[in-house]
This record gives structure tokens, C-alpha cells and sequence, in this order.
């Protein structure tokens, strides 16, 4: 298995196929967080909550940076790593 996928993974090809993914994974753990979030967020009774549905909210933005560096790199330099 390894010789197979070894060639592919270090294509330029293999590495834009990884990198989208990569986009797809951002957006679906953003949506996900941001879900969780704002469901810890609207009961509001402890502190606890409330840290943990904006900690939340920051991991989302995270997320959501990484997706559009990752898209940047991908339009300004599309054939190289």
C-alpha cells in the first residue's frame, strides 16, 4: 500500500487533492464548532458554559482562518507546496 500511495502523495496532483480536502475539513469542523458553540451559549448559566461555548467560538475562527490561508496559497501558488 505504502509504494502505491508514496508516488501520489508527492505529486503535484496528490498535494492539491490533500490540500483541498484540507479546506473541506476547516469548513466542516468550523460548522460543527460553531454548532456546539452557540448550543453551550444559550442556556448562559455557569461560567463554566459560557467559557467553554466561547472558547468554542474562538476554535471556529481558527478553523475558519486556516481554511481561507489554505485557500490563498492554493489560488496564489496552485503547482507548488
Amino acid at each position: 500500500m505504502k509504494g502505491k500511495l508514496w508516488p501520489f502523495c508527492l505529486s503535484v496532483n496528490g498535494r492539491m487533492k490533500m490540500l483541498r480536502l484540507d479546506i473541506i475539513n476547516s469548513v466542516v469542523s468550523a460548522i460543527f464548532t460553531i454548532i456546539v458553540s452557540v448550543l453551550a451559549l444559550v442556556p448562559g448559566n455557569t461560567t463554566l458554559t459560557v467559557l467553554g461555548g466561547v472558547s468554542g467560538c474562538v476554535a471556529a475562527a481558527f478553523c475558519m482562518a486556516d481554511m481561507f490561508l489554505i485557500g490563498r496559497k492554493l489560488r496564489l501558488n496552485p503547482s507548488g507546496p
